[in-house]
């Protein structure tokens, strides 16, 4: 090992620019967290969304929409998005902007990045719906 360069360092296995892991059910204390979640259909297809955390999406908007680099990579932004926040179905969760890259699908995926895009900053009222008020 060359000196200087620690093993432990937190992106010595996942590369320098790596969304950093995001559990689904569990926060960084080991307890269970009870994320929003929001069922939405896009093109006859029912997908079940959840929240992420603040810190997890500014830092994936620093990655990927306003790098330090200048250049901007909307396609690892929204697979990373659709990664992150799908849970439903398993296979996008799990496979993100491949599975439909397999189909030669373009109108879904942006449809989806969209429908994401308005469910994070919506906010809970007290009564439990996320419908926003007209006052």
């Amino acid at each position: 090992m060359k000196s200087g360069k620690h093993s432990s360092h937190k992106y010595s296995r996942r590369g320098r620019n790596a969304i950093p892991f995001r559990p689904r059910n569990q926060n960084y204390m080991g307890g269970f967290i009870m994320a929003r979640q929001k069922t939405v259909i896009v093109n006859g297809v029912e997908y079940t969304l959840q929240s992420a955390s603040f810190s997890w999406y500014t830092n994936l908007t620093d990655l990927y929409i306003r790098p330090a680099s200048g250049r901007k990579n909307t396609a690892k932004y929204a697979d990373a998005l659709i990664k992150g926040c799908v849970i439903a179905p398993a296979e996008v969760a799990k496979r993100g902007l491949k599975f439909f890259d397999e189909q030669d699908d373009i109108s879904t995926p942006t449809e989806l990045v969209h429908e994401i895009e308005t469910f994070l900053p919506e906010r809970d009222e007290p009564g439990g719906s996320t419908e926003k008020s007209a006052t």
